[in-house]
């Protein structure tokens, strides 16, 4: 799994992960980690789904490879004691399976495109497969409906403004040989017009298509379950960019 970015977590957190920006993705993930009682978290960052899950009593288990988000994560953990016995952070890209409990669902948010090779891939859905109950669900998001066929210009991704001073993140992707692309994000303090700081972030990471993705599922021993043009249950219509699918066990691996 690529990590080379998130050197600058705290302006992740401050510009992307707030609370106020998790409720489209707990209308799918909050029923089945309810139902699941322990859910499996790839690529946690800096926590912002873990924390609400396991405020609605759910125990969650999170992997998480980069040290900054990580000290991120423990930072705001630290003043919700309460969660404690509920919140597992560990590091590393995989999950060890024989520290994990089994879950009855696993998710990757945000995760997919750091992965840069169908071995990567694989290995990542062989692990989640062998702490998933047969009757869990697994959910993976960023599924790219169709190829990019051109750059994304550079963009204001998030300002905010904390006294006198403008915090803003710009970012834009280019596209190096496909299915890689590199995402550069600029991180600047500004004041009056007057950048005080200013800081970039290279992240190089990999388009997966959603047949890319069955193939590799299929081969893991999983199924497809339905396919949402959001978190929200939307459809996936022609105008549809990034998918969030949902898989189960299938096989040997499944339910009865």
């Amino acid at each position: 799994m690529n990590m080379d970015g998130y050197r600058f977590a705290h302006w992740y957190d401050l510009l992307w992960d707030r609370s106020d920006s998790v409720q489209p993705e707990l209308a799918l993930l909050e029923p089945l980690a309810q139902d699941a009682h322990h859910v499996l978290e790839v690529g946690a960052g800096t926590g912002r789904l873990a924390l609400a899950l396991a405020e609605g009593g759910v125990k969650v288990t999170c992997i998480e490879p980069s040290d900054a988000m990580r000290t991120v994560f423990l930072a705001k953990l630290a003043q919700r004691p309460h969660l404690f016995p509920r919140i597992t952070l560990m590091p590393g890209s995989t999950a060890p399976t024989d520290l994990i409990e089994s879950v009855g669902l696993a998710y990757m948010a945000g995760v997919i495109h750091h992965l840069l090779t169908t071995e990567e891939l694989d290995a990542l859905l062989a692990e989640v497969q062998r702490v998933l109950l047969p009757d869990g669900r697994l959910v993976i998001d960023s599924v790219a409906a169709r190829p990019a066929t051109s750059p994304l210009p550079q963009t204001v991704a998030g300002t905010v403004r904390i006294g006198a001073f403008e915090y803003r993140t710009t970012m834009w992707q280019e596209l190096l040989a496909p299915p890689i692309h590199r995402w550069t994000f600029c991180y600047e303090i500004v004041r009056e017009k007057t950048v005080i700081e200013r800081n970039e972030e290279v992240s190089i990471g990999r388009e997966w298509l959603r047949e890319e993705l069955e193939r590799a599922l299929e081969r893991r021993g999983f199924a497809v379950e339905s396919v949402h043009g959001g978190y929200e249950g939307q459809p996936v219509v022609e105008e549809t960019s990034s998918l969030v699918v949902v898989a189960r066990p299938v096989g040997e691996h499944g339910a009865p």
